[in-house]
């Protein structure tokens, strides 16, 4: 195989792209390589993919040689000359034993060439992704949980509550919008490795001015990240094994008769709920309590159950009687009846239960949600005695989860 010889000198300015020079790494003459890789032969080609193919050669180092791939970029590839000069910037200031060294770049005639070390023992991503025999259960949808927490706005979900330090909005968002892309299901949309280092250093950037523009608060990123979000008013989750998706819809985001008249609701804050208001019940005769969750976001082929979670308080009254509960999907109707907030559980009624959380849930109805199922599902808790005066019911929400 030709050996090429590294030459420090910069390229004809006339011939080069407008990358500048690395002067942590060498410049290679498009000459050289080409000798090294015998023209760019098919036969040398140890690598492909978007951005181009990467070809064996050997390189002159002084008094020694040494094997090096030279990865050619595609000029039709998504990776264009800044990302080649990022890419450029950031591999010449590495070194470690455990990353691939760069030897330099080429940067003539339109050509972008980075030499990298040979590793004879193929890749890193070869190694691991080659023969996949075993997934972990709790890894397999860990970035659809990502995902799903991200448009929800949980953040704090899947943001470490130790991390000590106090982060800007703006560097957050910008930080966000990477790991959206990081994460898109087509990896031709992913960000390149390039994209990604330069969007860290201008979140970087973001978060330094922030620093010198503020005194020290002593907050955490968790609760900063926690005053940034709007109010929730829903709570998504999804099992880690089966990869169910579990919904809350908080007490807010519920229809509720009268809930904006001061005279028969209040909304206050629980310590204990995840949302920051619920609906309290001062006193009503007709208590309609009805929610409603499009489809879409449901797991498809699962059957789920809707539960009213609620508390009582101490002084309540009125809700040992008899209520009915409607669920509508699919143009059917399920109905039941004797469904009791407050009466102990018996063959022929419906009762509520005590949640590992502290509050209590009662078993509104279930249906099943099929494959290619649009449109929404309309849950009803009901009771019009109206010679029964109803006080003290704290409403939290209602979840819909599958069984």
């Amino acid at each position: 195989m030709i050996a090429a010889i590294g030459n420090d000198k910069q390229s004809d300015p006339s011939t080069s792209s407008s990358v500048p020079l690395s002067q942590q790494c060498r410049h290679f003459e498009l000459y050289d390589i080409l000798l090294a890789t015998e023209n760019f032969d098919e036969s040398l080609v140890i690598g492909k993919g978007g951005f181009g193919k990467v070809y064996k050669g050997t390189i002159f180092n002084g008094s020694t040689t040494d094997v090096a791939a030279f990865k050619r970029l595609d000029p039709d590839s998504s990776q264009g000359a800044p990302q080649f000069r990022a890419e450029v910037e950031i591999l010449s200031k590495l070194r470690h034993c455990n990353l691939v060294s760069l030897f330099g770049y080429c940067n003539q005639e339109k050509e972008m060439i980075l030499v990298y070390e040979y590793m004879p023992n193929g890749t890193l991503e070869g190694h691991l992704h080659q023969h996949v025999f075993y997934i972990d259960d709790q890894a397999l949808n860990l970035a659809s949980w990502a995902q799903e927490n991200i448009i929800q706005g949980n953040l704090n979900h899947i943001i470490d509550s130790e991390l000590r330090a106090e982060i800007s909005p703006k560097s957050m968002k910008e930080f966000v919008r990477i790991a959206k892309t990081c994460l898109h299901s087509d990896p031709k949309d992913r960000p390149t490795m390039a994209e990604v280092s330069c969007s860290l250093e201008y979140v970087l950037k973001l978060q330094e001015e922030y620093n010198n523009s503020v005194q020290p608060s002593g907050r955490t990123i968790y609760g900063t990240l926690v005053n940034m979000l709007p109010l929730r008013t829903t709570e998504f989750r999804q099992d880690m094994v089966s990869g169910q998706k579990t919904y809350m819809l908080g007490a807010r985001e519920l229809s509720i008769t009268w809930h904006d008249d001061t005279r028969y609701w209040n909304w206050g804050h629980v310590p204990e709920s995840r949302f920051a208001e619920v609906a309290i019940l001062k006193e009503v005769y007709c208590l309609d309590i009805r929610g409603k969750i499009s489809t879409a976001i449901l797991s498809p082929r699962s059957i789920y159950v809707a539960y009213l979670v609620f508390q009582m308080a101490p002084d309540s009254t009125g809700l040992s009687v008899p209520a009915k509960t409607v669920v509508t999907f699919g143009g059917k109707k399920n109905e039941i009846s004797d469904v009791y907030l407050q009466q102990e559980w018996t063959l022929t009624r419906v009762s509520h239960t005590k949640r590992n959380d502290g509050w209590m849930e009662i078993k509104l109805s279930e249906f099943y949600h099929h494959d290619g199922d649009e449109g929404e599902v309309e849950i009803m808790f009901q009771e019009n005695n109206t010679s029964n005066m109803k006080t003290g019911l704290i409403v939290e929400g209602i979840e819909i989860r599958p069984i």
